[in-house]
């Protein structure tokens, strides 16, 4: 039985043992941390559950090639739950609050009630999200594996994604809101995504939550990855915490073993890097195996922006909390690290009652932050670190006090965690937890995890493809192991 070691237990390194396990081959994960999850992860302060990852999992549409790869993982099971939900987000401007509903005839109508001369943009919008609706993520293998049926099938699904890309090109949110008249909207399409964004990334995710193709499961991160985890190690697969890897040892362009932090070599026949890509090519493997491609994103920074953010968790009081779901509202113009913002992102995790304890509910405060506030957070000792946190902290809690004067005397402050917090723990690129930011004018980048020059040795990551994420980072996983039993001249199963 061949062995394949795979370096990183998050998503795409639980996924990778899980279908290693399937597919008859003997598997083992090493993970630098004390619980497998990787970015798709929480942790407890003063008895409250702080969800780090899930806001919404796509794939959870019944039918679809992604819900199959979850519940083969055990992501999701027949008993899964999903969190009652109405809205995708909200925004305030100015006293006035628009909500971006699942039912999208509710949404039209409630914006053309608010613009009646923006109708027809509404109507193209809402529309253009309907069509959307269709996209559904291929993950039952690579496109390289497909044959020309398979191919002639899939064109044929994605006819209307490809309508909508044709409609709004290359148009960035910035550029495309100004359609609108109204300045409520206008905030409402740029708040979740940038404004050198495509248009057609709130499309997409509008698309996926309105069709309930993103749900929300009860128990979030924590339970989704408890449940994998289970599968993996019940089906024999062998799962090493706390074992960080050092090196990829690489003997005639071939990988032979891997070091761990502790001295021990760890042998396999094909190898698995599941860790942050830009950690994976400069650390563990090398920099003179790098494939061209990949130097030329990681060196071009403004057409390959990162992103993360600046996040508080806060406990209030359930009865009387003002904030229902995900909503922006305004604020002072203020500087958090180096960026200088006029909007506060506020979600409430008040659908789930084991979140906190009784009688109160967590709220999250997430303020997006860039390559340079990563500098800055990175600049300072551990100790000015803590102080800084604690200073921004204070003055963005000052923002919320005064939209929402009656949290006052009712909140506490569970936690800050910054760019800082995720290289630090997760070894990610610059702090971020998502791959690269599509920009409207920039092709996204692509790679299908494959070394040419190291045939036993692959990439399984988010990073790998547009929009990155847990689907993303799930199908790679899946995919490096249909690429091993591609190498290794048999069927592509799954």
């Amino acid at each position: 039985m061949k062995k394949i070691v795979i370096i990183g237990g998050g998503m795409s390194g639980l996924v990778a043992g899980i279908y290693a396990q399937k597919a008859g081959f003997e598997s083992e994960i090493y993970e630098r941390n004390d619980k497998a999850g990787g970015l798709c992860t929480g942790w407890t302060r003063n008895g409250h559950y702080i969800d780090n990852c899930v806001h919404w999992l796509t794939g959870t549409e019944q039918k679809t090639q992604l819900r199959r790869l979850w519940e083969e993982t055990g992501a999701l099971t027949a008993e899964t739950a999903f969190v009652p939900n109405e809205a995708f987000y909200s925004s305030i401007y100015n006293g006035v609050k628009i909500t971006l509903w699942k039912d999208l005839e509710r949404t039209e109508r409630e914006f053309c009630q608010l613009s009646p001369e923006d109708s027809e943009e509404i109507h193209d919008f809402i529309e253009s999200v309907r069509i959307a609706q269709c996209r559904k993520m291929p993950v039952d293998k690579p496109m390289e594996y497909m044959s020309p049926s398979e191919l002639m099938q899939l064109g044929k699904s994605m006819q209307g994604i490809k309508a909508v890309k044709k409609k709004y090109g290359n148009i960035s949110l910035k550029e495309y809101v100004k359609r609108f008249k109204s300045l409520p909207i206008q905030k409402v399409m740029t708040d979740f995504y940038s404004g050198d964004s495509a248009v057609t990334s709130i499309i997409f995710s509008y698309a996926s939550i309105s069709c309930g193709n993103g749900e929300i499961p009860v128990g979030g991160s924590e339970k989704m990855i408890e449940r994998m985890t289970s599968r993996y190690l019940e089906t024999g697969g062998k799962l090493y915490l706390n074992h960080p890897v050092k090196k990829v040892h690489i003997k005639e362009n071939e990988a032979c073993s891997i070091e761990l932090n502790n001295g021990f070599n760890v042998e396999g026949d094909y190898f698995i890097c599941a860790a942050d890509t830009y950690e994976a090519f400069y650390h563990l493997i090398g920099e003179k195996y790098i494939p061209e491609e990949w130097k030329l994103v990681y060196n071009q920074h403004s057409e390959y922006p990162v992103y993360s953010k600046f996040q508080m968790a806060i406990s209030v009081n359930r009865d009387g909390c003002p904030i229902e779901h995900m909503t922006f509202i305004d604020c002072d113009k203020i500087k958090v690290a180096v960026s200088t913002i006029d909007r506060i992102c506020i979600v409430s995790y008040g659908y789930e009652s084991s979140f906190a304890p009784e009688g109160k509910l967590v709220l999250q405060i997430k303020i997006e932050q860039n390559e340079t506030d990563y500098n800055y957070w990175s600049y300072f000792s551990e100790i000015m670190y803590q102080k800084k946190k604690q200073e921004f902290g204070k003055l963005v809690m000052e923002q919320l006090l005064i939209k929402y004067p009656e949290l006052r005397d009712n909140y506490e402050i569970l936690d800050i965690w910054t760019p800082r917090t995720y290289h630090t723990r997760y070894n990610a690129f610059q702090g971020s937890f998502m791959r690269f930011r599509e920009r409207a004018d920039v092709k996204a980048f692509a790679s299908n995890g494959k070394f040419k020059s190291i045939p036993n040795l692959y990439i399984a990551s988010q990073w790998l493809q547009a929009p990155g994420g847990l689907p993303t980072a799930a199908a790679a996983g899946k995919f490096a192991i249909q690429h091993i039993l591609k190498a290794e001249g048999k069927y592509v199963l799954f």
